[in-house]
């Protein structure tokens, strides 16, 4: 049960730089759903930039459109011509070749031209001119009595108000499967005049479906007017065109599917829309309506075409915007329509998409807050920008292979959003990181100066404690000494202590406190203060003065520590030396004559490691000019950058390079110098400390010449 709080700590540490990021990627998940104008801007936009990238290519163009143009109208006259006019122009499309006619033309109001017309709009006319023209036949009627028996569909609007009819003939289009409800619908129409519309073979609707933006990228194929359902203008071409009376709007449970005219079947939305593959405006579509009318073109040009004819002269245009173009008229509006539905190349944007794309927003939100917030910028950013990059490839990839529409702008939002949010939000943790760092780095400043000064205090009362080695009360002028003492830190646990026991006898230590620091330098003060304490107490015996320090040590020593050392004590008138190894290296004793040599010695524990221990007690007889050196570990210990240690017998070889003539503070200083040479300027590993003794010939006190007399 005590493990238990691991796993959720851990838990807890991974989840807390990323609970904010899943909270907004649960926030922006519905993204795909919504229908709002900013949501439906970026998707229409993403998809025109594709259709502006691969528009559709024209392998063949199916449809013509005979264009009544700038030139048609200075030649012929004013919009609107004379219905004898335009019946003409449709008879001689026809003759062309033309397999089924669309008007991309309203003609609600009866002909101004027609006689009757004349008559009513000139009421001063004489009444034999009056009666001549209401003899003549209508222009309207003569229109119908053209078109009657050609292939030729007319143009209808879908309107919206309690003064918009309903269509009186019956709808060409039969519903197989349940009627679908989510079709573009109006209240009624508006007509064509009587005449025309029961003359006509087919009738279309013009009408779009522009975006909120005005654009057209969609169509409708079908619409809804009360109960029924009616055909658009090219869809009514198309059904012309294969010679049938009627065509079939398959439809299921989720909307329409399609529709069938003769044996096709022409894939469309669910809402009975088509959404358009636009190509680029093509020259080749377009003939001028007064070429046709002055025979200037080839023979049957219209063999096997759908041909279509509108107005788009000065004043005349129907040009709303593309996603291929700024501009473009609505009779080629119709055009690009008929020819997706003949060559299946409308875009597809089936239910699933909408699924896929939140799956794309998952996965592109799961990698970012997979990384997290504390994720180094670099990191973020690459995972943000490589998979938007391959999403963005992929989709348009589809497009192109596919023409499928999936939409990457939410995934690339929600991410754009993730991504900003995660460097935002860990760029102010790293900084309330650093400034908490830097708060915590004032402190162990501040502590480490106040550290710092109290070491320093307690280094200087350390050093301050050992004698300073050139001013030994009451030493000898033969007996030449000096000592140092270097700390691995501030302060240290080597120790070495000299002074005169009487006036004969020079008594020196030197130690080492196991451990290091603070508590290290405590104890040694209190050893060199014990060892002190007890030679002096009036002791001859060496042996005893070790045995007496060692105890008292050992009294106060809760922390179970111990002293390595070596204790000595030397006749300054003869020359004795007697000395004590406690768990320590022996004096090195360079003779008067250049040798070098340890001095032997049984020698015994370090002090406070057994009780009443009895120190065994060497005897020397040194020489005059013979020199003793005796060192801590620190000096043989001592390690370079390669992990050798100096050793013994490169302080024996020091020893017996150095001048004969060399003084003791010259011996310890020159040893000190070899060690840091050797360790190449690495920080000390342990506390160094050197002491020498060197045993000098007595110089025969003179006695000063008595004075004269006086006189």
């Amino acid at each position: 049960m005590s493990e238990q709080p691991l796993p959720e700590a851990g838990q807890s540490r991974w989840l807390t730089p990323r609970w904010a990021a899943l909270l907004l990627l649960i926030i922006i998940l519905p993204l795909p759903w919504t229908s709002s104008d900013v949501r439906l801007g970026l998707s229409n936009g993403v998809f025109d930039i594709y259709q502006r990238l691969y528009p559709r290519k024209l392998e063949r163009l199916p449809v013509a459109i005979v264009n009544i143009d700038e030139a048609s109208l200075k030649a012929i006259g004013q919009w609107p011509w004379p219905r004898t006019e335009l019946a003409k122009l449709i008879e001689m499309a026809a003759a062309e070749g033309a397999l089924a006619i669309g008007l991309d033309i309203l003609m609600p109001e009866a002909d101004r031209f027609s006689p009757s017309q004349l008559v009513a709009r000139h009421p001063g006319l004489d009444a034999e001119t009056r009666g001549r023209l209401a003899a003549l036949p209508n222009n309207d009627d003569l229109l119908a009595m053209r078109i009657f028996a050609l292939p030729v569909a007319v143009g209808r609007a879908g309107l919206n108000g309690a003064g918009a009819a309903k269509p009186t003939d019956p709808t060409t289009v039969r519903i197989k499967g349940p009627p679908p409800d989510n079709l573009l619908r109006f209240d009624g129409h508006l007509p064509n005049v009587e005449s025309i519309d029961a003359a006509a073979q087919g009738h279309g609707f013009l009408n779009s479906d522009p975006s909120r933006d005005g654009a057209i990228r969609s169509v409708p194929a079908v619409i809804g007017i009360g109960d029924e359902i009616y055909p658009s203008l090219a869809v009514e071409m198309l059904r012309l065109a294969v010679r049938q009376q009627t065509v079939t709007l398959a439809s299921g449970v989720g909307g329409v599917r399609g529709l069938h005219v003769g044996q096709s079947f022409l894939p469309l939305d669910a809402d009975g829309k088509i959404r358009l593959h636009f190509s680029h405006t093509e020259r080749k579509r377009w003939i001028s309506a007064l070429d046709l009318l002055q025979g200037k073109l080839d023979t049957n040009i219209f063999a096997n075409k759908l041909v279509l004819i509108g107005a788009t002269g000065l004043g005349l245009r129907d040009a709303p915007p593309t996603p291929v173009s700024k501009r473009m008229d609505g009779v080629e509006i119709q055009a690009q329509i008929i020819e997706n539905l003949l060559a299946g190349s409308r875009l597809l944007r089936p239910g699933w998409t909408t699924r896929a794309e939140i799956a794309l927003l998952l996965f592109l939100g799961g990698i970012l807050i997979l990384a997290g917030r504390d994720a180094p910028p670099w990191r973020l950013i690459v995972l943000y920008a490589v998979p938007a990059v391959v999403t963005v490839v992929t989709t348009f990839v589809m497009f192109t292979q596919s023409r499928l529409l999936l939409d990457p702008s939410p995934a690339l939002l929600g991410s754009t959003l993730m991504a900003a949010f995660l460097l935002t939000t860990g760029f102010a943790h790293a900084n309330r990181r650093r400034r908490a760092l830097n708060r915590a780095l004032e402190l162990e400043k501040l502590e480490t100066a106040r550290m710092s000064g109290e070491l320093g205090a307690a280094r200087e009362i350390q050093m301050g404690i050992l004698p300073d080695p050139k001013n030994i009360a009451g030493r000898p002028e033969n007996i030449d000494f000096f000592a140092l003492l270097e700390p691995a830190r501030e302060v240290g646990g080597d120790l070495y202590d000299a002074f005169m026991v009487d006036d004969n006898r020079f008594f020196f230590v030197i130690g080492d406190v196991s451990g290091k620091g603070v508590g290290a330098s405590l104890f040694m003060a209190l050893s060199k203060a014990l060892c002190k304490s007890a030679a002096l107490r009036g002791e001859t015996d060496l042996a005893r003065i070790v045995g007496l320090a060692s105890a008292e040590i050992a009294r106060e020593n809760p922390a179970m520590l111990f002293v390595a050392a070596v204790a000595g004590i030397l006749n300054t008138e003869t020359g004795l030396l007697q000395f004590c190894v406690a768990g320590h290296d022996a004096p090195i004793l360079k003779s008067r004559d250049g040798s070098i040599r340890p001095l032997d010695s049984k020698g015994g524990p370090p002090f406070c490691v057994i009780e009443d221990f009895p120190y065994p007690i060497e005897e020397v007889q040194l020489d005059p000019g013979d020199l003793l050196v005796m060192f801590t570990d620190g000096v043989t210990e001592a390690q370079g950058a390669d992990n050798i240690q100096f050793g013994l017998e490169r302080v024996n070889a020091y020893l017996a390079q150095s001048e004969r003539d060399a003084d003791t503070e010259m011996v310890c200083g020159g040893l000190r110098d070899a060690v840091q040479v050797f360790t190449g300027g690495q920080p000390p590993f342990d506390d160094m400390a050197i002491i020498a003794v060197q045993y000098l010939e007595k110089t025969p006190r003179q006695v000063p010449p008595s004075e004269p007399p006086d006189r």
